[in-house]
């Protein structure tokens, strides 16, 4: 929860009511999902590796091998590649195929069942 002077802020509004409102409105809620990618980040590339990195190289380039992630998915790994497939459509921006646009929900339960993770954001697996 964040307060200003005592009062709520960044709650969500009735999204029925359709509403405008200030642009001053966001910040406390575009603050808490910047603290919440930085928090990605700190898992992906904690501070304690930064001055070991070579800093001529793109952060992707630079990273340590054997993340926190990479350790994760080598003891549990995916067994859907339809949906780490899908995860690389709707989180990196790879286009859908035929065969993905006529998934049904039912299909994409079947796929999620046989892997042990908790939600679509697992799959966010970059390829290469």
């Amino acid at each position: 929860r964040y307060v200003q002077n005592n009062q709520a802020v960044g709650g969500r509004g009735n999204v029925l009511a359709r509403g405008s409102r200030d642009s001053a409105a966001l910040i406390p809620a575009l603050g808490r999902l910047l603290y919440h990618e930085l928090t990605h980040a700190n898992d992906f590339l904690p501070s304690r590796v930064h001055l070991m990195l070579n800093g001529a190289l793109r952060v992707v380039e630079a990273s340590p091998a054997n993340t926190a992630s990479e350790q994760l998915r080598a003891q549990l790994p995916f067994f859907s590649q339809p949906l780490v497939d899908l995860g690389r459509v709707r989180f990196f921006g790879a286009l859908a195929t035929e065969a993905q646009r006529a998934y049904l929900p039912a299909d994409i339960a079947g796929f999620f069942g046989a892997d042990r993770v908790n939600d679509d954001y697992s799959y966010a697996w970059p390829a290469g």
